[in-house]
């Protein structure tokens, strides 16, 4: 039999139960709540912190684009996540600089970037993308020579550039390369091996082995040897002539173009040395 206080039990222990529950939803409740301010506030962070990088990127952007009177604007980066965290550490991780089409002789149009690293900034240079007289750590900038730069200085119109063993567009970076065209005086398109060497100042392609005759007799019955073949695709360059400041110090083959690079650690920049110049030396000697 059921009696009064065993009612009275049961009733308890349901309104127990109940109440734990609600403590339980409660607490979750108040959980999501929390993580929903929390994702709220990262999200609007984000969102002007992006605002503020760029806002600076373009004053940096449109400062370059006047003072090297280029055609378009550059694409700029300025690196750290947050962007602002700069303001209080005073240091740029990491900044580049990317031109596309620019006019260098005797190369006709190239592409070309500068890169800065540990960039030591003020509060008012970080706002206004402003690098005069700020110390990098390293400085590096770059250009690359396409099939039609390149092609015009072996007098190859036809020129192609790829990966020596992998034409995927991530094939990497390589020290040696393929070329394909045609000549003067061939009757069509050969393909050669390369090889890219940096001797100090020089810059030495060196074709080392002929990959396909393509048009020109196997026979050899043309009167053209290998090795005459081979000495059309031959070239030297003094890259203290390259818009990088300074002589290569590093070389390579990417994406169909002939990349050279150079370097200097510890130096005061300004706006002008994110801009493609050649070195002091414009001689080849």
């Amino acid at each position: 039999m059921i009696t009064e206080s065993t009612h009275f039990l049961l009733f308890d222990a349901a309104c127990s139960n109940y109440g734990g529950v609600s403590v339980k939803k409660r607490r979750i409740k108040r959980i999501v709540v929390t993580l929903s301010v929390i994702a709220g506030l990262l999200a609007s962070t984000w969102v002007v912190d992006t605002a503020v990088a760029a806002r600076s990127e373009k004053q940096l952007s449109d400062r370059v684009e006047s003072i090297a009177e280029l055609a378009a604007a550059p694409e700029v980066y300025l690196g750290g996540f947050p962007f602002s965290a700069a303001l209080l550490t005073g240091t740029l991780p990491d900044m580049y600089v990317s031109m596309t089409d620019v006019a260098v002789e005797p190369f006709g149009l190239i592409r070309a970037h500068t890169s800065l690293t540990d960039v030591e900034v003020t509060k008012e240079q970080v706002l206004a993308g402003d690098i005069d007289g700020s110390k990098a750590a390293l400085i590096s900038r770059g250009v690359a020579l396409d099939a039609v730069a390149l092609g015009s200085q072996l007098g190859i119109s036809d020129l192609d550039i790829s990966h020596p063993y992998d034409i995927s567009p991530a094939g990497g970076h390589v020290a040696e390369v393929q070329l394909s065209g045609t000549p003067p005086d061939l009757p069509g398109p050969v393909v050669v091996l390369a090889e890219l060497r940096l001797v100090g100042k020089m810059f030495h392609l060196n074709p080392v082995r002929l990959v396909d005759r393509g048009a020109v007799s196997e026979s050899g019955s043309d009167g053209l040897t290998e090795a005459q073949i081979l000495d059309a695709f031959r070239w030297e360059l003094n890259t203290r002539t390259l818009p990088l400041a300074r002589q290569a110090s590093y070389v390579a083959s990417s994406g169909g173009t002939i990349y050279f690079e150079s370097q200097e650690r510890n130096v005061v920049v300004h706006t002008e040395d994110l801009i493609p110049k050649a070195s002091d030396s414009k001689t080849p000697n």
